[in-house]
């Protein structure tokens, strides 16, 4: 392994000259120390946007540190459960409830925004919804929510008001 690259960082970053002992110190201070709040380092520098803007952005920042680390979804409608969620959305994309946890249909988007509202509102892990649509895996029901939420956010937020309110 060459270490050029590695001194160059290490003096860019230091300001001294390459030592393995003083590396080693500077890494481990690193991954021990802790995270610093991105507002404090820009607080007195000028931000592009209204002070509204800044407030929306540091509330949401405020909201990330103070939450508890949570891997598996919490459920947020204590009275929000998946055969309501299922049943909402057979409803809103007018099919069948079968046809939502059948396995082997592609691009379905009703079985993917049903997947999707059940890892967020009904609680379930991805184990769960595994089981439940008939997936061969956690890591493909991970990789379904991620691709829905990017590419249909605007179908959940509609569904999400829809189980929400009724």
């Amino acid at each position: 392994m060459d270490s050029e690259p590695i001194q160059g960082v290490f003096q860019t970053y230091t300001g001294r000259p390459w030592k393995a002992w003083e590396y080693r110190r500077w890494v481990e201070e690193g991954l021990i120390g802790e995270i610093e709040d991105p507002f404090e380092a820009v607080k007195w520098q000028q931000v592009l946007g209204g002070e509204g803007f800044l407030r929306k952005l540091k509330d949401q920042w405020n909201q990330r540190v103070e939450r508890p680390k949570n891997y598996g979804q919490k459920k947020n409608w204590s009275a929000v459960g998946t055969e309501q969620i299922l049943e909402r959305v057979s409803e809103y994309f007018q099919s069948d409830l079968e046809k939502l946890k059948k396995r082997g249909i592609r691009g379905n988007l009703a079985r993917r925004c049903a997947i999707t509202l059940c890892w967020d509102h009904a609680g379930l892990s991805h184990e769960e919804i595994a089981a439940l649509f008939r997936m061969p895996s956690s890591n493909s029901v991970a990789q379904t929510i991620r691709r829905t939420k990017t590419q249909h956010a605007q179908t959940l937020k509609v569904l999400k008001h829809q189980i929400s309110h009724k």
